[in-house]
């Protein structure tokens, strides 16, 4: 089973940051919307929270911002398993994709099952990615619903935890060289950073995603 090799970090400056990918090489690959619902397990069956695993649907428009803005996106969907965490520096997990035709379809299934909706999260998404030390980095831009500011996420795809170990310096020692380092690696996710930022907005309760 695939390993994705993930760090994700606050952005201080987003415009500096993005010109310093540039400068360093990083290629423009396209601006992504993904609309992502996170799902849980029936009552009585295995509580993700506890777990630290995730069940997500995700609907994708992917365009060039390069383009004419009034050309349709790519329009098109996934069901990703992601796995616990297993490093204590990163975000790196086991993670399963496959493709989905038809989400709305899915969605009365997983609803049949009895497996519940607990939030979804818009991302408005950057991709580049950049060869470095002989490994091919995705790194992404991000602005999330209801988190200040911008982050970045890197990700290294590896097969093992050999690979997983050199996948790790790879982007730390390239986070450096951008001005960031290990200390700014954010383990949350991005659904655990939104849940806690509702609830202390107090527009979520903790018994809503339980």
């Amino acid at each position: 089973m695939p390993l994705e090799v993930e760090v994700k970090f606050h952005l201080r400056d987003k415009d500096e940051y993005e010109d310093n990918l540039k400068k360093f090489g990083a290629k423009y690959i396209t601006d992504i919307n993904h609309s992502d619902t996170y799902y849980k397990l029936p009552v009585g069956q295995r509580d993700f929270a506890k777990t630290d695993e995730a069940l997500r649907l995700r609907r994708i428009e992917e365009f060039d911002a390069r383009m004419v803005e009034t050309l349709d996106p790519e329009i098109s969907a996934d069901l990703t398993y992601k796995g616990p965490k297993i490093d204590t520096e990163t975000k790196t997990r086991k993670e399963l994709v496959t493709s989905i035709g038809d989400p709305d379809n899915l969605e009365l299934i997983l609803k049949s099952l009895g497996i519940r909706p607990i939030l979804t999260l818009e991302k408005k998404r950057r991709l580049y990615t950049l060869d470095f030390n002989t490994l091919h980095i995705e790194i992404l831009i991000d602005e999330i619903e209801h988190l200040e500011g911008y982050y970045s996420e890197c990700e290294i795809i590896c097969m093992d935890e050999e690979e997983m170990e050199e996948g790790k310096k790879t982007i730390f020692g390239m986070m450096e060289k951008l001005g960031y380092d290990k200390s700014d690696s954010i383990l949350k996710s991005y659904l655990e950073l939104v849940i806690k930022a509702l609830i202390e907005k107090g527009e979520l309760k903790l018994e809503d995603v339980a």
